[in-house]
């Protein structure tokens, strides 16, 4: 089960575990954790969550968030799993230490028990080259929850506590040969 929500361009976002914020400072910190001011150029922002058996442990359900932030243009391209073939991107992991990580936006902040240590999400910095400069094009942040304490409806309340202006809109297609046969860009 995946639903999308547009929300309101949020203006600052925080993740990372508690005690990383605690004991690190500059790069080091900077490794470990999200400290992100919204880029200006970005002007759309969605938000899914997804319910899903785990392939390994059916008795597991796996439950995500995912973030999206881009110019409304190009935001359903980001949100169909793809990006243009004249993008890069970098990705860094989301761990956590104490079983446990802080998420913040726009000030609005929870602490999200995950039960276990590990990497609890991700964030992507979809990007490319121009006159020997990194121009952001996209950031997407995907986001672990624990289903011994969550479920689809708590991450529907979790939307709405840190999204302003939320409203419900229709998934992008998730048929791959749709996907694959969209010229100029590529999964």
């Amino acid at each position: 089960m995946k639903e999308t929500y547009k929300v309101k361009l949020p203006k600052h976002i925080v993740i990372g575990d508690p005690n990383y914020f605690k004991e690190f400072t500059g790069s080091e910190l900077e490794r470990l954790t999200v400290d992100y001011d919204v880029s200006k150029n970005f002007t759309d922002a969605r938000v899914t969550i997804e319910s899903s058996p785990c392939e390994d442990m059916p008795e597991l359900t796996l439950l995500d968030m995912t973030i999206y932030l881009a110019p409304k243009s190009t935001m359903h391209t980001y949100l169909e799993g793809m990006i243009y073939k004249s993008q890069n991107h970098t990705e860094k992991d989301i761990g956590v230490d104490t079983a446990k990580y802080l998420l913040e936006v726009d000030g609005k902040s929870d602490t999200i028990y995950t039960a276990a240590d590990g990497c609890w999400g991700s964030f992507q910095e979809i990007f490319r080259e121009m006159n020997g400069k990194k121009m952001v094009d996209a950031v997407i942040i995907n986001l672990g929850f624990p289903d011994d304490f969550e479920d689809i409806d708590r991450l529907r309340e979790r939307v709405n506590y840190f999204f302003e202006e939320v409203e419900q809109v229709p998934n992008a297609f998730e048929d791959e040969d749709e996907i694959m046969n969209i010229g100029g860009i590529q999964q």
